[in-house]
């Protein structure tokens, strides 16, 4: 069962070509030119049971990242992301666990403006299934999935998901 919203209304890809394009291209070439430098920390704590077919535990992810500012480059920003993963064994029905992640990110413009490369986004099989890559963007953003994953053997699974989330604050910017 697939419930899906229709994507054809919003355009095709090259609609969604950056605006900021023009804004670096100081020559007129049509290449982007820009001096940004980064740096950034991220700390994580698994306490997963499988790191890569988990059934039990949770994960927990929280990254900071300064651009810009005493860095210097033409713009300047701080982002934070947070990444919460959990899963549970589901009993009733043999083999079944219940997983859930969910993510979500602020950006802080400290100078200058945030580019098209530099936003979050969200769609896709990553992060919201049913849409196509970078479907929305924006300065912020919060995405949550749900899954209940059922394994019929160690090669054949299956699993029944609802994802929600959006990426917003692209307009002011």
């Amino acid at each position: 069962i697939t419930l899906d919203q229709n994507i054809a209304s919003r355009g095709s890809i090259l609609a969604l070509r950056p605006a900021d394009l023009a804004t670096f291209d100081t020559d007129g070439d049509g290449v982007a030119k820009f001096n940004e430098q980064s740096l950034g920390l991220n700390w994580t704590k698994d306490k997963r049971d499988n790191f890569q077919f988990p059934k039990d535990g949770w994960r927990l992810s929280l990254g900071a990242s300064v651009t810009g500012g005493i860095l210097q480059g033409i713009n300047g920003f701080n982002k934070y992301i947070v990444d919460y993963r959990t899963y549970a064994p589901i009993k009733i029905f043999g083999g079944t666990t219940f997983a859930m992640r969910s993510r979500g990110g602020l950006t802080d413009v400290t100078r200058g403006a945030l580019r098209f490369i530099d936003r979050f986004a969200v769609g896709g099989n990553d992060s919201i299934r049913g849409f196509q890559d970078r479907e929305f963007t924006g300065a912020n953003f919060l995405v949550t999935n749900f899954e209940m994953r059922k394994d019929f053997s160690k090669i054949v699974g299956a699993a029944l998901f609802f994802d929600v989330g959006d990426a917003w604050g692209a307009d002011d910017l």
